[in-house]
């Protein structure tokens, strides 16, 4: 505890600047994020401040997710019991034996169940709760009913999550098909002793091509999910959402910067499943939230081309 407490981010007297955030925030006045550039340890910092000045608003959202993702997984588990999926054929080939064991949750009413209610659910709910934090670093008045505005505007959520699913699927057509069927072709024909090491290195190099270029997507167009219940970006079309993503997040620097922010948030969020997943509900998930708004949150809409307001540009 004394090692975080020497960081300035935690430490108890923080500079005068982040004390001034933190007031703005609380009463409402000018947001941090609108006169301020991105940087990742200003998305840090400011994520920190906000926390610590609307803990109980966010640990009262973080509440309501950690509640749905049970009861997710309590739907999950519990059709999964009624109608278990049928046990692999253990003298299958090894990648089918993959592929079905990877599929299971597409392929059960129980995993299609859960993914219904994670994306009807839970995804509007967080986007909600998103951007209450976002508004909050805006220098907006909301409070905990703003979290449900993901609902608001649910048939747009699901819209966008079906754009991803679709260009995810494009993806793998254009990156994993390529590399998935020359695999299963060689285990199903060749001496399981001879085609194993061939199959995993043609499916490795499959990876190290297919990984790179989906993280760069993902961290380019990550932004058009909360950009279509966003306010300020005056609901946006489907394509001007993936656009405003792309425009906010240009640049070599940004993508690093922002792949940086991606594994550290992991990272904590691990840290706090580790701890018995009591750190996790009470500050490792606030905190992510919280940094995850505040970067989204100073890069739009200020890199892309909406008009900023006037009163925040002063």
């Amino acid at each position: 505890w004394r090692v975080l407490e020497a960081e300035p981010a935690l430490a108890r007297t923080t500079p005068p600047t982040d004390h001034q955030q933190a007031k703005a925030i609380s009463e409402g006045g000018p947001g941090v994020v609108e006169v301020e550039d991105y940087s990742l340890e200003r998305a840090f910092n400011t994520g920190w401040n906000v926390l610590r000045s609307n803990y109980g608003l966010l640990l009262g959202m973080t509440a309501v997710m950690v509640l749905m993702k049970l009861v997710g997984g309590c739907l999950e588990s519990g059709l999964g019991a009624l109608n278990p999926p049928p046990a692999p054929d253990p003298t299958g080939s090894t990648v089918g034996a993959i592929s079905v064991g990877a599929g299971q949750r597409y392929t059960s009413w129980s995993g299609w169940a859960s993914i219904l209610f994670e994306s009807m659910v839970f995804v509007p709910y967080l986007l909600g709760a998103t951007l209450v934090v976002v508004r909050l670093l805006r220098g907006e008045r909301v409070g905990f009913a703003d979290s449900w505005a993901g609902f608001r505007s649910w048939g747009r959520v699901l819209l966008i999550q079906v754009c991803w699913t679709l260009g995810f699927l494009a993806f793998a057509l254009v990156f994993v098909v390529p590399f998935a069927v020359p695999a299963y072709l060689l285990q199903s024909r060749a001496a399981p002793e001879e085609s194993v090491s061939a199959v995993l290195v043609i499916l490795g190099v499959g990876v190290a091509l297919a990984l790179p270029c989906w993280i760069y997507l993902y961290i380019r167009l990550n932004f058009a999910m909360l950009a279509v219940i966003d306010p300020r970006c005056r609901r946006p079309s489907m394509a001007g959402a993936f656009r405003i993503s792309w425009q906010a997040t240009r640049g070599l620097g940004t993508v690093c910067s922002l792949l940086v922010l991606l594994v550290l948030c992991g990272l904590i969020l691990l840290a706090g499943a580790l701890l018995c997943l009591l750190p996790l509900v009470f500050l490792s998930w606030p905190y992510v939230t919280a940094v995850s708004a505040a970067a989204y949150g100073y890069l739009i809409p200020k890199r892309t081309d909406l008009e900023v307001p006037e009163a925040a540009s002063a």
